[in-house]
């Protein structure tokens, strides 16, 4: 016994034209903050940084996130609390991502951090995260105008089926 439905030939979703669209502006807009979060990370550490040695008081893991930079098949991010002085002597602390999970408490890494604001550091390798941050960049600006044209298209696509 054949059910009504398969008669009737009906899909069980239909997507029209101005709904992928709204999906294809909505992945534009995530892309674009996207963007605009690694333009102000790199601005901010192209300002000027000033190193530091630091010591690792705590280290914590998570799973990888959105906007994390994580790499390869890298699944957690670890973070680890660093304590340093600044160019005046003063003791500091900042969050700092680690690259690897190879880092004990009391380990001694290399940081750079704002002058402005000591708070906001990051470890090891600044040349490799700004060109990581670049990279970044650039996939999420690919990213939202490829969504961006698709939107365009759908929305005024002429003909065909909708």
């Amino acid at each position: 016994m054949r059910d009504h439905l398969d008669e009737l030939d009906i899909p069980l979703i239909y997507v029209t034209r101005g709904f992928a669209g709204c999906i294809l502006l909505l992945f534009c807009i995530i892309s674009g903050i996207g963007a605009l979060h690694f333009w102000n990370k790199s601005a901010a550490f192209e300002q000027g940084t000033q190193p530091a040695t630091g010591t690792i008081l705590a280290i914590t893991s998570r799973g990888c996130r959105f906007l994390d930079r994580c790499l390869d098949n890298q699944e957690t991010v670890h973070t680890a609390t660093v304590a340093f002085a600044d160019r005046t002597g003063a003791l500091h602390r900042a969050e700092v991502d680690l690259r690897w999970a190879g880092r004990r408490v009391g380990d001694r890494i290399a940081i750079h951090y704002l002058p402005d604001d000591p708070a906001v550091a990051i470890a090891e390798d600044l040349a490799f995260t700004r060109s990581l941050w670049r990279l970044f960049q650039i996939e999420f600006v690919i990213a939202a105008l490829v969504c961006g044209f698709g939107a365009i298209k759908l929305f005024w696509a002429k003909g065909g089926s909708s």
